[in-house]
């Protein structure tokens, strides 16, 4: 009975443990995991895992962590004392997944995966593992054609939006900033690139701001079965 009451305040207890097959992902695609429980000192009944694909949004100097998905590993299960369970899964990476991987002098963007063992009538456990985020192929040239043009990446930061262009609208409110310097002289002290990725295209929204305090917005699309670093650039110079 002690030790019971002991487990539902987490002494003793069920433990869980998410193994990735690798941190670094992209988005659209899927991760597959495995999740470890370790029973504790006694039987406890398990309601669900559930894995929270998370990431921590900015919005005037606050900041709150948002659920971008939730996959449940498994139903109601009994974990007995010193047992051990192993359940194979997968998690999709939501395609509007922020990018963590860019190397910018400010990087903000975090992602990871958080681990939600709900047990019955005790405090439940978790586990957190970070992912490192790389931007898809089409999302790389986008930024390398920007580059290319004259712009060094500055600033990436995530925030509360929901982002549209006059193409697409974002599915999530969250907003991932690519913050890029001109290099040379523009009529523009800042550039920043927001994706909008879907299965055969991503839109880009474009957003230009000026030393007077006032921005215009463009908007461009990466065609994923046709297009080159060189074309987007020359595409991207129309506009800056």
């Amino acid at each position: 009975m002690f030790d019971n009451v002991l487990a539902s305040v987490r002494i003793g207890a069920a433990e869980v443990d998410t193994l990735l097959e690798t941190d670094t992902v992209r988005p659209g695609e899927t991760l597959p995991v495995r999740v470890v429980v370790d029973g504790g000192k006694v039987d406890q009944d398990i309601e669900a895992i559930e894995l929270e694909l998370e990431t921590r949004r900015e919005r005037d100097e606050a900041t709150d962590e948002y659920d971008i998905s939730t996959h449940r590993v498994t139903g109601p299960f009994t974990i007995e004392a010193g047992e051990r369970e192993v359940f194979e899964s997968e998690i999709p990476i939501h395609h509007e997944t922020p990018v963590t991987t860019l190397d910018a002098k400010t990087n903000r963007a975090k992602v990871w995966i958080d681990t939600d063992l709900e047990i019955d009538r005790a405090i439940d456990a978790d586990d957190t593992d970070y992912l490192q985020v790389a931007p898809t192929e089409p999302m790389a040239a986008m930024l390398e054609a920007v580059e290319r043009a004259g712009h060094r990446l500055s600033k990436v930061t995530v925030d509360t939006d929901t982002i549209a262009t006059k193409d697409a609208q974002a599915q999530l409110p969250v907003d991932q900033e690519i913050e890029f310097k001109p290099t040379g002289s523009r009529s523009y002290s800042e550039l920043e690139l927001h994706f909008i990725p879907r299965e055969e295209v991503t839109h880009v929204l474009l957003e230009f701001d000026h030393s007077i305090g006032s921005e215009n917005f463009e908007s461009m699309q990466v065609y994923h079965d046709d297009y080159s670093v060189d074309e987007l650039r020359r595409a991207f110079e129309r506009f800056a």
